[in-house]
């Protein structure tokens, strides 16, 4: 087996000094050094040969026989070939090499690293892999910061130029390292140069078509998610929300895609730069190249985002989950117009079965409204043949009733009124022999036909005469009266609504006191007032007396302004009502003062406006002279 890293020789152009170079491949020193590759082949080649041949010879000659020294002559097909700067140890055969011990190899693996990262470093610079210089190179741009950190002290301890040349290293090469190490790490750690520098790596940039279909709901997530976890390393906010399984929960496929749909990318496209501004002659040159190299950054920009754009709108459509949750919402509305309009068909039927109802119940009502009217006409026909039959005789034989009157109740009296009059005229002329008629002559007969006639006796006057005495001697005459004049007391609200009526309708409009009567009453208060019992108020308020008494004579002296302040003219109570009505209606600039004078004075038993006011004007001249 042949060992798992070489150690070739990099020949530097135009010094003679060589580097060594450890690598993992053949093919990986090919790629990075093609031309010192060539010659390290040949070297190689001729070193496997000569073991071969060697071996050949000794098992001809015998095991004593010395293997010989391969040479130029041996081979005739081989060309001469210039010898190798640093020669390669010829491989061991696989049976005599031992296993390696772990040690071993984490040594051999360390190397090797090692000599990937010089070998990195000292790529020229627009070539060279940052990632790869920090042994960075497996994660590249998925790297994270700390990962940086971590690998950038590591390699600052071991490449640094002073650490290398205490240990006796080639300082040329220590320093090339070192400042590519340096370089990468000032790179790779800010933000905005790290951007650009990532956009440069070749991208993966392909989409699903959106025409695939799917056997399987995981098949959509195996070709969609390494697509979403691609494209998410140009993500400007964090964290980017994963794909999920077709176990994801709404809101987290919701979210999924509310951040796609609006997804911002830091992708820069300064690699694809078509002009080199350093190079131009002016500065009109070098404007000019940077607003080319900016228009064309900004439709690669465009183009970037609409391919997210189609990759997000293919996987919306697409995704098995957002398809379920469109199915259950079109069911849902289906169902829900199923419902509406199963509703509106019951509500259709309702109507219809609620009109054809409210027909039954109209004709019915109709029928019984007929058959009423029909009732009610021949109870009416039945009772004026009724009052005919007992009232013709009558008017026969007396002079009380007459034709006229008949016809006259027949119209104007309804069936059970007519009925009741022919009871009471048919009670008041008595049994009658079978077959005579009803004579008006009789007392009987008058009796009735006065009922008839409307016109009472003298013992039925007399009798209505003695129930009006009674009833004068019980005061209910009185009692009416008193209603009729002044009504319940009045509230202090009442007064108040009277006052602003009064100020409102002044004297001299037409139906004044209809008009403040119809006010209060629709305020809502406890007792109706009529035009009369507000003129009652009113004019007792402006004597000074309740409504319905007359105001003695001595009293007209005493309602002049100057009089009613002395305190033998006002007891105890009153002077207390007085108090207690200032602190009730204060004076206020929004309320009239009559106004509140009238409300005050309907507070005070017994004492007018006028009176309260002096009384007023007496309190508040003792009040100043005391102070």
């Amino acid at each position: 087996m042949r060992s798992q890293s070489l150690m070739l020789c990099d020949v530097a152009a135009g010094e003679g000094a060589s580097l060594p170079l450890l690598v993992a491949s053949v093919a990986e020193f090919a790629i990075r050094r093609p031309e010192q590759a060539g010659q390290a082949f040949e070297v190689l080649l001729d070193g496997e040969a000569a073991p071969a041949d060697a071996a050949q010879a000794a098992s001809a000659s015998g095991p004593e026989a010395p293997a010989p020294m391969p040479t130029a002559a041996a081979t005739p097909e081989a060309a001469p070939r210039p010898p190798s700067p640093v020669p390669v140890p010829a491989p061991v055969p696989a049976a005599a090499s031992p296993a390696p011990a772990p040690a071993a190899v984490a040594a051999a693996n360390k190397k090797a690293q090692g000599a990937r990262i010089e070998a990195a470093a000292l790529i020229p610079l627009k070539e060279r892999n940052h990632y790869e210089v920090l042994g960075l190179g497996d994660s590249g741009p998925d790297s994270t910061d700390d990962e940086l950190r971590r690998a950038y002290r590591k390699l600052v301890l071991k490449y640094h130029p002073d650490k290398r040349t205490d240990s006796g290293g080639d300082a040329k090469h220590t320093n090339a390292v070192f400042l590519a190490i340096k370089k990468a790490y000032e790179t790779l750690s800010d933000d905005h140069r790290r951007r650009e520098y990532d956009s440069r790596f070749d991208f993966d940039e392909s989409i699903p078509t959106g025409k695939e279909t799917f056997d399987m709901d995981e098949e959509f997530f195996e070709l969609y998610g390494p697509v979403f976890r691609r494209n998410a390393r140009f993500a400007s906010d964090s964290p980017v929300p994963e794909l999920g399984s077709p176990t994801s929960s709404f809101d987290d496929v919701d979210a999924f895609y509310r951040f796609w749909f609006s997804f911002k990318t830091w992708r820069e496209f300064t690699d694809k730069d078509e002009h080199d501004p350093d190079m131009a002659d002016s500065r009109d040159e070098r404007r000019w190249m940077q607003q080319q190299n900016s228009r064309a950054r900004a439709k690669l920009k465009a183009a970037e985002v609409e391919r997210l754009s189609k990759l997000v709108k293919r996987a919306h459509t697409a995704d098995p989950r957002v398809r379920a949750a469109k199915e259950a919402e079109k069911a849902e509305r289906i169902q829900a117009k199923a419902d509406r309009k199963a509703r509106k068909e019951a509500g259709i039927v309702a109507a219809r079965e609620k009109r054809l109802a409210e027909k039954a119940e109209r004709l019915a009502a109709e029928e019984a409204a007929k058959a009423k009217a029909q009732a009610d006409k021949d109870r009416l026909r039945d009772a004026r043949r009724a009052l005919r039959a007992i009232a013709l005789p009558l008017s026969r034989t007396c002079d009380i009733l007459t034709d006229a009157d008949i016809r006259s109740l027949s119209a104007k009296l309804t069936a059970e009124e007519l009925e009741s009059l022919v009871g009471r005229a048919t009670e008041a002329l008595g049994p009658l022999p079978e077959g005579a008629e009803a004579d008006g002559s009789t007392e009987n007969g008058a009796a009735a036909a006065m009922i008839l006639s409307g016109r009472m006796t003298k013992a039925q006057e007399a009798t209505k005469l003695a129930a009006e005495e009674v009833e004068a001697k019980m005061g209910v005459a009185a009692g009416k009266a008193k209603a009729r004049a002044g009504g319940p007391a009045w509230s202090a609200e009442e007064l108040s609504a009277l006052a602003k009526a009064m100020k409102r309708f002044p004297g001299g409009i037409k139906g004044r006191w209809d008009a403040v009567s119809l006010h209060i009453s629709s305020l809502g208060l406890p007792h109706k007032r009529s035009a009369k019992e507000c003129i009652a108020k009113a004019e007792s308020i402006r004597k000074g007396v309740p409504a319905g008494e007359k105001s003695p004579k001595a009293a007209k002296g005493a309602d002049s302004p100057m009089s009613g302040g002395d305190d033998a003219d006002w007891s105890p109570d009153q002077q207390t009502a007085l108090e207690d009505a200032l602190r009730k209606y204060p004076s206020s600039k929004t309320v009239p003062i009559k106004e509140r004078w009238t409300a005050i004075a309907a507070c005070v038993e017994g004492k007018s406006m006028r009176k309260c006011v002096a009384r007023y004007k007496v309190l508040r001249a003792r009040l100043k002279a005391s102070k």
